[in-house]
C-alpha cells in the first residue's frame, strides 16, 4: 500500500509543471495612478490687515484778488503724516494653471496728521494736513507656484482728506477744506498659504490724490480768493492675513 501511495504521490508532482503551464502566465496589471494634491488659490476669501501709512504733501496757496482777479500771494510748503493702518478686505481668485486672477474690496481706518508753519504777509500761520479713512475696489494679476503668490493690483481709491489754515497769535481758523476725494491706487504683494485655507502676506500701496484747486472755508461760508493747490500720495505697508473658503488642494493626475 506504501509503495502504491508513493507512486501516486511521484505521478501528480510530475504532472504539476504541464498543469502550470497550462494554466499560462499572471496577466500584468497597471498600477492606478496616483493623484497629486497642489494648492489652488480659487475662491472667496475675507480677512484683516495692520500696517503702516505716510503721507508726503505739496501744498502751494494762492490769494486772489476777489474771486476772479489775479494771484496777488504765493505760499508754497511740504510736509509728511503718518499713522498706523488697520483694516478688512474681501475678495475673489481665480487660478488658470499658474496665473491667478482676482478683485478685491478693502478698507482702511487711518489717522494721520502733520503741521507747517508758514508767515505769508508776515502774519505767521499753522497749515495743518491730514488724512483719514481710505477704501479701494482693485483688480489683481498674480503668478502662483503652489502655496506662494507674487501679484500685482490696481484700481480706484477714495480717501478723507482735510487742510486746516490757522493764525498762530490767537488760533483764529482762517480757512478749511475737508473732503473726500477720489483717486487710484497700484501696489503689489506676496502671499503664502501657510495651512489649509489660511494665506499671510505683505503688500506696498501706493494712492495718488490730486484735490487740486480746494476752496477754503470759514465756518462754513467760502472765503473768496483762497484757493490751495495740493499734491497728496499715501503711501502704505500692510501685513494680511486671509481665510479662503473652499478646499484649498486639488488633484491632479
Amino acid at each position: 500500500m506504501k509503495k502504491i501511495n508513493a507512486v501516486a504521490l511521484l505521478t501528480l508532482c510530475s504532472c504539476y509543471p504541464a498543469f502550470a503551464a497550462d494554466l499560462g502566465a499572471r496577466p500584468y496589471t497597471k498600477a492606478p495612478p496616483v493623484a497629486a494634491s497642489i494648492y489652488s488659490w480659487t475662491g472667496f476669501y475675507v480677512g484683516g490687515n495692520v500696517g503702516y501709512a505716510w503721507a508726503p504733501v505739496s501744498y502751494n496757496h494762492n490769494e486772489t484778488a476777489g474771486v476772479l482777479g489775479p494771484v496777488v500771494n504765493t505760499e508754497r510748503f511740504s510736509t509728511e503724516a503718518s499713522s498706523f493702518s488697520g483694516g478688512l478686505q474681501v475678495g475673489y481668485d481665480h487660478q488658470f494653471q499658474n496665473i491667478v486672477l482676482g478683485v478685491e474690496a478693502d478698507y482702511h481706518w487711518q489717522d494721520g496728521s502733520a503741521s507747517g508753519l508758514t508767515n505769508l504777509n508776515q502774519l505767521p500761520r499753522t497749515r495743518e494736513t491730514r488724512f483719514g479713512d481710505t477704501w479701494s475696489v482693485v483688480g489683481r494679476l498674480g503668478y502662483a507656484w503652489g502655496p506662494t503668490l507674487a501679484y500685482v493690483r490696481g484700481g480706484y481709491a477714495n480717501a478723507e482728506l482735510s487742510f486746516v489754515n490757522t493764525r498762530n497769535f490767537d488760533g483764529a481758523l482762517l480757512g478749511e477744506s475737508r473732503t473726500h476725494t477720489d483717486g487710484y491706487v497700484v501696489g503689489a504683494g506676496l502671499a503664502y498659504g501657510f495651512a489649509p485655507n489660511w494665506s499671510l502676506g505683505a503688500e506696498y500701496n501706493f494712492y495718488s490724490f490730486d484735490p487740486s484747486r480746494q476752496q477754503q472755508t470759514l465756518n462754513g461760508v467760502a472765503q473768496a480768493g483762497y484757493n490751495d493747490n495740493i499734491d497728496f500720495n499715501i503711501h502704505q505697508v500692510l501685513f494680511k492675513l486671509n481665510y479662503r473658503f473652499g478646499a484649498p488642494f486639488v488633484a491632479q493626475y
